[in-house]
């Protein structure tokens, strides 16, 4: 009996792992396409929600938003980002790009007058999910959480 139920817990787990993609990162988008007016106002409002956009708001108290794609490869854990601006859905993307690139819309927020500080935060426009975010101090490395 126990066998039986350990082997149905295993079983579980390793189908909950295929189910959300294997290592835990939200999925994105497999192509772009463009984003409704609610989408764009929706990605933009999980962003501006994120720790990281609360607390440097904070601290700056004023900010301006404008609307990316970022395509994100997982590779041993790491999200190797493939920033690209909005008008990338007219043009398409280029001919040979990696089936491995997960894409999501991509809110930069710019925060201080002049700006001090910049947050990229990469969101499934789907399910709303956040994938990544990059925090940038301007005149310093950036680093992602």
């Amino acid at each position: 009996m126990k066998k039986w139920l350990l082997l149905l817990v295993l079983g579980l787990l390793v189908a909950s792992v295929l189910l959300t993609g294997g290592c835990g990162h939200p999925k994105g988008l497999a192509d772009l396409r463009p984003l409704t007016d609610v989408e764009k106002d929706n990605v933009i409002e999980i962003a501006l929600n994120t720790s990281a956009a609360v607390e440097a708001n904070q601290t700056y108290g004023v900010y301006t938003t404008k609307l990316r794609w970022v395509g994100i490869y997982w590779f041993k854990g790491k999200a190797v980002l493939w920033e690209m601006g909005y008008d990338t859905v007219e043009n398409g993307l280029p001919e040979g790009t990696s089936e491995e690139f997960q894409f999501y819309a991509q809110v930069v927020i710019d925060f201080g007058e002049p700006p001090q500080e910049e947050i990229r935060v990469a969101v499934n426009p789907d399910t709303g999910k956040v994938a990544n975010i990059t925090r940038y101090m301007f005149g310093t490395a950036p680093t992602t959480e």
